[in-house]
């Protein structure tokens, strides 16, 4: 019997294949994909970052995201900082021990993005990415 293909199905099993093959990347540094990905996004952007702000980034949830970063925290991979101008915000900072494993998670991210778009044209990449939006808006 022949598998019906289905869009959702397919982006399914490519976002877990993804998330196994950074999970298994980043285990060598004690931590996991999602891990990983927020320890570059706070080190790769400008000004402070907030939980918010890796909810937004990372399209997940509040209690999700709180439970991330509390093992984070735990594990010394961060720290919550309260800021001057509003005592309810905490930024998000980087600890010396996540900034030792920084540039090399950066490269396994980048290994990452250059095995998915590998033996893809320009335009195919293009394509991918307007037809992904189109799929997204549907959901607006």
């Amino acid at each position: 019997m022949k598998a019906k293909k289905e869009v959702g199905m397919i982006i399914r099993r490519l976002s877990n294949e993804i998330s196994k093959e950074m999970n298994k990347k980043m285990a060598a540094y004690g931590i996991t994909g999602v891990q990983g990905r927020i320890i570059c996004h706070v080190t790769e952007s400008e000004g402070d970052i907030f939980q918010k702000d890796i909810e937004a980034c990372l399209f997940y949830r509040r209690s999700t995201v709180t439970g991330i970063l509390n093992t984070m925290e735990e594990n010394g991979l961060i720290e919550r900082v309260s800021v001057d101008y509003d005592a309810r915000l905490k930024k998000i900072v980087v600890t010396k021990k996540g900034l030792c494993i920084k540039s090399q998670i950066g490269k396994d991210i980048k290994n990452m993005e250059r095995t998915l778009k590998n033996r893809l044209s320009k335009e195919e990449i293009d394509a991918f990415f307007a037809i992904t939006e189109k799929m997204l808006n549907n959901f607006k």
